[in-house]
């Protein structure tokens, strides 16, 4: 029982909170409090959910546009 609960933990598709705190601290940590985001997205509601997609596609686009490649 407990090993199917750590596979289906494991293929929990990430939100879009997790990405955007992901991209921002592995392609900027020197701008992003890393414990600080992951604490305050953490059980993030619907509309966080929605700010964060909005966030990371705004940081990306801008990234983008300033020649930054992070992957």
């Amino acid at each position: 029982m407990v090993l199917w609960w750590l596979i289906w933990a494991a293929c929990e598709p990430a939100t879009p909170c997790d990405r955007y705190a992901d991209y921002m601290c592995r392609c900027h940590p020197d701008e992003a409090d890393c414990d600080e985001l992951l604490a305050a997205l953490t059980e993030a509601d619907a509309d966080l959910q929605a700010a964060c997609l909005d966030d990371l596609s705004a940081q990306q686009d801008a990234d983008d546009a300033a020649g930054l490649s992070c992957e």
